[in-house]
């Protein structure tokens, strides 16, 4: 069985799921326009820092592919709406 741990992976199952409802309507930057850090944090699933776009996975509690993918798809959720509200603040100024 292949072991779901590095940056690679993360960023196949991220690509993925932008292909997917609802992400395939929405321009996501793409995996190599982000930072992904693998950690074993276990105080965190996973975090996202807006700048630069960093996604942080910690593997620790994580050890199902759906676990991982949850996690992913919540950080792209955060990420989303820090897109979208750069760009509401942006047509404002």
């Amino acid at each position: 069985m292949t072991v779901l741990r590095t940056e690679e992976h993360c960023k196949a199952i991220y690509t993925l799921l932008c292909k997917l409802p609802p992400f395939d309507k929405i321009k996501m930057p793409t995996a190599s326009k982000i930072i992904w850090v693998i950690s074993d944090r276990d105080d965190v699933l996973g975090e996202y820092i807006p700048e630069p776009h960093t996604i942080t996975i910690s593997l620790a509690r994580q050890d199902h592919f759906e676990n991982i993918c949850k996690t992913i798809l919540h950080e792209m959720v955060h990420m989303l709406l820090f897109i979208y509200t750069r760009e509401i603040s942006l047509r404002e100024t």
